[in-house]
């Protein structure tokens, strides 16, 4: 083997170590962004009223399922959560949907239930207001399809 060799093998290990490095800091700053969030001052709406509309909307409702039963398109939080945000900045505004942050988020028998959250008091109560409503949104592990997107402005 020729030097050159060694060394081209060399370099694409090292791009490859550098690319999984760098992929794997995205991941945990993308998941400490997203969980590392106060809730000490947001409404919350709670799990058993996430599953009692879940219920609600999914009684009567046939599965179509995209690529059989065993195939989920989405299978974590942070997939779950940038499919809605595209939904939600198209409907509501990108503004308005990130004011909401920290989301509540449910994994509920392979449905996404995802609700804004809205502060119970502004910081400074002579200029600040609390205002709009908190969006919910619920999406089909499966296919992605929304089976609820709302806002209670």
């Amino acid at each position: 083997m020729s030097t050159s060799g060694y060394i081209e093998v060399s370099r694409n290990c090292s791009q490859t170590l550098m690319k999984v490095i760098l992929t794997t800091i995205v991941s945990l700053l993308t998941t400490s962004f997203l969980f590392g969030q106060n809730y000490s001052n947001r409404e919350i709406l709670g799990q058993k009223e996430a599953i009692k509309l879940l219920k609600q909307l999914t009684a009567n409702r046939e599965r179509n399922y995209v690529y059989g039963n065993e195939f989920k398109i989405i299978t974590d939080t942070i997939s779950a959560v940038k499919i809605a945000e595209i939904i939600l900045f198209k409907r509501f505004g990108k503004t308005e949907i990130l004011k909401q942050r920290p989301y509540e988020i449910y994994f509920l028998s392979d449905f996404w239930y995802i609700r804004g959250t809205i502060q119970k008091e502004p910081p400074n109560k002579e200029f600040d207001t609390v205002g709009g409503g908190q969006f919910n949104i619920i999406i089909d592990g499966y296919d992605c399809k929304v089976i609820y997107l709302s806002s209670d402005e």
